[in-house]
């Protein structure tokens, strides 16, 4: 049976560490965003509850420019809002959470002024995301060729547009 998850906003800057602890637990170090990049964007982060318990985050950059770019190209359309992350830690994985929190930020993303899609960018051989996000009725939207450090991979854009 799915789980039905609630989400809290994550207060930034002080709840950071614990966001990144969390954060590593889910993809490791090499995947982990960088505390100087959260710092430098203008990041609202949620954390995942089930039954009060912090199953994991999920977080958007709402800036224009920098965080709204992906591997030093421009977004192709302006209004974007970018994925930073969706994380659900290991002990809550293949329960529905991952679902539940792409279609939530499909939800809300719309309501934020100005916005016109939201963005994700997934590893090419994670395919189980793709197919999570093609179900929450996102749609491929390219590539970006060598995005992911370690190990060097290209990355599918996944794009909802409202």
């Amino acid at each position: 049976m799915p789980l039905n998850p609630l989400f809290a906003r994550v207060q930034l800057p002080e709840e950071l560490p614990d966001v990144l602890c969390i954060d590593r637990m889910i993809y490791g170090d090499a995947d982990t965003i960088s505390e100087e990049l959260w710092r430098a964007n203008n990041i609202v982060a949620h954390w995942i509850l089930v039954d009060g318990e912090k199953a994991g985050v999920v977080a958007v950059a709402l800036d224009e420019g920098a965080p709204t770019t992906i591997d030093s190209d421009p977004v192709p359309e302006e209004g974007s809002v970018l994925i930073f992350t969706i994380g659900v830690l290991p002990a809550f994985q293949r329960q529905g959470l991952g679902l539940a929190a792409t279609k939530w930020l499909g939800d809300e993303a719309p309501h934020i002024k100005g916005r016109t899609s939201i963005i994700s960018t997934i590893r090419q051989s994670n395919a189980a995301s793709i197919k999570m996000h093609e179900h929450a009725g996102w749609e491929q939207d390219g590539m970006r060729a060598l995005f992911f450090a370690e190990p060097p991979e290209d990355a599918v854009i996944m794009r909802k547009i409202f």
